[in-house]
């Protein structure tokens, strides 16, 4: 400390540091001090010393004398006191804090404090000078004259009313002069409260109880009982850094409670208690915190069984100690409780706030305090499952708050206390289950593997109870699997699954309002990566789809719809497999009740749904599945019962040709024969040939049309449409079909042919042949030719073959085959099958009349032109028959049907050049090319080359 002036007759010198007289060698190696060696560095040193402490001495005398002479001076000013109180200190180097000029100085601040601004100016002049002047290194200011010199000063103030003082102002100034240490201050009260011989009166000791306690806090009056009944050592070892003393004072504080318990003095006990938290648990000091919750549980201790009418007192400082900062006051806190609990379950009425105290120590930082909450938690639930006051109601909701904390060991908390009230036979955990399920569920995917079994393991549990209980709420549960069964986790997707398993084979008329949430969740996982979730996942759908429900149950037709609708677009194909089941199933099934009434309303029921649907199942018909085409068609034909709806798919079925060219040759014909057999095949080629017969695109007409024929002529499935067209001559039926496909067959001159030699119309068939022009004949009739050539080699035509063996019956046949055989190139291998064909044909059954009338040209022409009267026109097979119509052969007018052919191929030829000038009329050169072009070459080539088997189509593919 610097000196701002030096006493008068003294010059100050600086001795020299230890350093220097370490460097400097001040005695010889022969110098002995009664016989003893000593060490030239301790000699230098001792001198020093006494050098040091000599000065220190003169500088004091001065000192002191200048204050004696000072003392007459009554106005001496501050500022020269303050000089004075620190020459003081720097001369009273042995820290004698209580020597008279030190008191006496301090007794004229204060005084002069008094007189000029009051007591607020004395405790603000205590507060400035002591902070200044307080040594803090072990050295103390004179506290108990201070103190006692300003609770006088207080009394004389107060009576008269001349001054408002508040009962904390001394002990306030007295802890700002110490610089906020509470030891000093701490142990000045203790000596003036426990001798009253330094006290001057009682009310000045009074005071002193309704100011401060051991802390050097305000104590209220009433906190008087418990410092007169609790010894201030005890409470001072109450807030002892050591753990011992505050452990002995624990001790006492019990000794204590008990002997007011045995009185049955509960008021001091309250006051007692009330001391321990208001002045220590809440203490800002930690040590005082840790002796405030140590003196709570050793008063619970003392109390015995009458703890529980002062629970109310104890627990709430403890339970608000588990969020303190200090984790040694959390540690203690604990202890404090396990201490507490021990004495009794009456603090299960706390139970709500401990588990949530617990729940957040049981993620603290410290792992002490970690360790001592586990050692709580397991008191508690001890504690708990014994209890009968535990209520679950009311712990259920701060449950569900916590179920969704990532925490792990906040989840490894919670599941152990699942665990643990499920256990009691008394707690019905299974009833709230819905509350708490979907957090468990999501503790199935946390990265803990310990975490993930102990879930599995209370789900396990849960679950063998609901199949054991009588009575359980599936549908609050199935919402919470139906959204787990989608989980990006592939243990809790099974997991989830394998509970709605259960639940579809236990729940019964429960889960009917959740089928459809169930059904969305389950076609997805059918095409689950993992097998065990498919397998499960593949039952749960044939159990679902088996159960027999009605909409006037509950059961949402429409919602079930929607979700199969939805799992159409699925990139999976067993979900759109599985999918198209359930259309199909439903739509399947109603029909089929019992009553009419219920077949009505079903049947419209399901109908009201079905254009919702009908767009999504055309656009599945491009599906890269076969099987699920197939399924979808099955569908249609379930949809297409509805004659309006028959219409409508045929219709949107052309379309989708039309817009789609691949979806006819890659599916065309798995769609057509398809549809024919769940559909009636007459049925459906009836209504194609009347929406081709309109078409307006010519060329998507003449493909369409060239692509039903090939179907009709090769499919195995319209066997028996094939069968009908052969009788055409000879059936009404037969005859009508005929008529039908002529309209629309019309667009293609090869596909009338086909026709006509299948319905064994042979003569038309010729007319037909010998009708077509040179525009007609171009590559692509020459190769529709090529393939209707090899078809009669095929066993669909072994009739045919067979009727060239009577030649003079069938000549119209005959003729008809040379006719396409004169339009085949000679190097064609279709020209040398044919041709091969005709020579076997024989001679011998020819005559000439059947020559001249088959060698007369195009007999309609005649019919068009000359009609006479019972002229003989017959087909081949019916030489002899007479006919009343010469125009018409079974109700067919051939010679209309030759006209409207006629008429169709001139549009087409219309159509062609309207093209081709299109194309001439381009400038750009690649449009200019004809694209007849390149196909020049390939016709020849082709018709040359044999078939072979790799270059056949699939099934269910065209090649046009």
């Amino acid at each position: 400390m610097h000196l701002p002036f030096a006493p008068q007759g003294i010059t100050p010198t600086e001795p020299p540091s230890v350093g220097n007289l370490a460097e400097k060698n001040w005695t010889s190696p022969g110098d002995q001090i009664c016989g003893v060696t000593l060490d030239s560095g301790l000699l230098d040193l001792l001198e020093w010393k006494l050098v040091a402490l000599q000065f220190q001495i003169k500088i004091k005398e001065e000192l002191e004398a200048i204050a004696s002479r000072l003392e007459s001076l009554s106005s001496m000013s501050e500022s020269v006191q303050n000089v004075c109180l620190e020459m003081l200190y720097f001369a009273n180097y042995s820290g004698d804090a209580h020597s008279s000029i030190v008191r006496e100085t301090w007794a004229r601040l204060i005084d002069q404090a008094l007189s000029s601004g009051g007591f607020a100016e004395a405790c603000s002049v205590l507060k400035r000078v002591g902070s200044h002047v307080y040594p803090g290194d072990g050295a103390v200011l004179p506290l108990d004259p201070l103190c006692l010199h300003l609770k006088k000063a207080a009394l004389e103030r107060m009576e008269p009313g001349v001054e408002s003082v508040g009962n904390e102002d001394v002990a306030r100034a007295l802890l700002t002069a110490c610089k906020g240490a509470t030891e000093p201050v701490l142990n000045t009260y203790d000596q003036l409260l426990s001798n009253g011989a330094i006290l001057p009166s009682p009310n000045l000791r009074n005071s002193h109880l309704s100011e401060v306690d051991s802390q050097g806090f305000v104590v209220s009056p009433d906190m008087a009982d418990a410092l007169s009944v609790v010894p201030f050592s005890v409470l001072r070892n109450l807030s002892d850094k050591l753990y011992e003393k505050r452990k002995n004072a624990a001790l006492e504080v019990e000794g204590i409670v008990k002997q007011l318990a045995a009185a049955g003095d509960h008021d001091k006990i309250s006051a007692v208690i009330n001391l321990l938290t208001t002045d220590f648990t809440y203490s800002p000091q930690a040590n005082h915190r840790k002796g405030g919750l140590i003196g709570l549980a050793a008063a619970t201790v003392g109390l015995t069984t009458e703890a529980a009418q002062h629970l109310e007192q104890i627990v709430p400082p403890v339970l608000n100690s588990f969020s303190d900062q200090d984790s040694r006051v959390r540690y203690y806190a604990c202890e404090a409780l396990y201490n507490i609990a021990k004495g009794g379950e009456d603090f299960i009425v706390f139970f709500n706030q401990i588990f949530d105290a617990l729940c957040k120590l049981s993620a603290d930082s410290d792992a002490n305090v970690q360790s001592a909450a586990h050692l709580l938690d397991r008191l508690v639930k001890d504690i708990v499952t014994e209890s009968d006051q535990f209520s679950i109601e009311e712990f259920i909701p701060l449950l569900r708050e916590r179920m969704n904390v990532l925490n792990p060991y906040v989840r490894q908390f919670l599941v152990g206390w699942i665990t643990v009230l499920d256990s009691v036979p008394d707690i019905d955990m299974l009833g709230f289950l819905p509350d708490f399920l979907d957090g468990l569920f999501n503790m199935l995917s946390d990265s803990s593997h310990e975490i993930r079994q102990q879930a599995d393991s209370a789900l396990s549990e849960f679950l063998q109870e609901i199949k054991n209980s009588p009575s359980v709420d599936y549908g609050r549960m199935a919402e919470i699997l139906v959204q787990r069964a989608a989980s990006p986790d592939e243990f809790t997707r099974l997991t989830a699954i394998t509970w709605i398993n259960e639940f579809v084979k236990l729940g019964g008329d429960q889960l009917i309002p959740y089928y459809a949430d169930i059904l969305g969740a389950i076609l997805p996982c059918i095409s689950d990566k993992e097998e065990k979730i498919r397998v499960v996942a593949r039952e749960t759908n044939e159990e679902l789809r088996a159960i027999k429900a009605d909409p006037a149950e509950g059961f949402d037709v429409g919602a079930i719809l929607s979700i199969a609708r939805s799992q159409l677009s699925s990139e999976w194909e067993a979900t759109r497999i599985e999918a198209l089941h359930w259309i199909s199933t439903l739509l399947n099934r109603f029909p089929k009740a019992h009553l009419a009434n219920i077949l009505e309303f079903s049947v419209h029921w399901v109908l009201q749904f079905l254009n919702d649907v009908f767009d999504t199942l055309l656009k599945a018909l491009s599906d890269p599945s076969d099987e699920v085409v197939l399924l979808v068609l099955e569908v249609h034909a379930c949809i297409a019962k509805d004659p309006q709806h028959f219409r409508q798919l045929v219709v949107f079925l052309v379309h989708n040709f039309r817009v789609d060219n691949s979806l006819l040759e890659k599916r065309g014909a798995l769609i057509i024969r398809r549809l024919c057999v769940l559909l009636d095949a007459e049925r459906v080629y009836r209504e194609l040939s009347t929406i081709l017969e309109g078409e307006a695109d010519l060329d998507f007409a003449s493909i369409m049309v060239q692509a039903l024929n090939l179907i009709l002529l090769t499919s195995s499935e319209l066997a028996e449409l094939r069968g009908l067209l052969k009788q055409s001559l000879v059936n009404p039926a037969g005859k009508d079909l005929f008529v039908s496909l002529y309209a629309s067959w019309c667009h293609s001159p090869m596909a009338i042919i086909s026709l006509c030699l299948l319905a064994q119309t042979y003569q038309h068939a010729s007319v037909v042949i010998q009708s077509l022009v040179e525009e007609d004949i171009n590559v692509k009739f020459l190769v529709q030719l090529d393939k209707l050539i090899r078809l009669l080699e095929t066993p669909i035509f072994a009739y045919l073959r067979l009727q060239l063996l009577e030649p003079g019956r069938y000549m119209w046949l005959l003729k008809a085959l040379n006719g396409l055989l004169m339009l085949l190139p000679q190097q064609s291998a279709a020209f040398k099958i044919l041709r091969t064909r005709l020579k076997t044909v024989p001679s011998y059954s020819f005559n000439g009349e059947q020559i001249k009338r088959t060698s007369s040209g195009n007999p309609y022409s005649q019919i068009l032109h000359h009609i006479p009267s019972g002229s003989q026109i017959s087909e081949d097979g019916d030489v002899n028959q007479e006919v009343g119509n010469s125009c018409l052969h079974n109700g067919i007018n051939f010679g209309s049907r030759l006209q409207q052919f006629e008429q169709m191929q001139s549009q087409h030829r219309m159509h062609a050049k309207s093209q081709a000038q299109s194309r001439n009329n381009s400038t750009s050169l690649k449009e200019a090319q004809r694209p007849e072009d390149p196909l020049q070459q390939t016709p020849a080539a082709e018709m040359d080359r044999p078939p072979s088997r790799s270059s056949r189509r699939g099934p269910g593919q065209l090649q046009l």
